[in-house]
């Protein structure tokens, strides 16, 4: 890594959104799930960002927006883990002990 190479841009800019996302009091958490990019991970109310620094310094930003409070809570939770795994779907909560 040298002080003109790609890697410290990155890092450059990392901080310095950091920083920003500090000084607005936004709650974040790095991340690291791309090989390629540092990540922060931003919770404000009805939002989620990922927000990608990549080698160069340039930024990928996804942004999730809630669609408020579900109405069967348990049943998508059941169909968010029977959609990622091989668990059999569970019983509906009135039947569940």
């Amino acid at each position: 890594m040298t002080e003109n190479g790609p890697t410290s841009k990155m890092f450059a800019v990392f901080n310095a959104l950091r920083e920003r996302l500090s000084a607005a009091d936004l709650t974040y958490a790095p991340a690291a799930y791309r090989d390629d990019a540092m990540s922060l991970l931003v919770n404000e109310p009805g939002h989620y960002w990922e927000i990608d620094v990549l080698a160069d310094g340039s930024v990928d930003v996804e942004v999730y927006v809630s669609q408020g409070l579900s109405e069967d809570p348990m049943g998508d939770i059941d169909r968010l883990i029977q959609r990622n795994s091989d668990e059999d779907l569970l019983p509906p909560p009135s039947e569940r002990n």
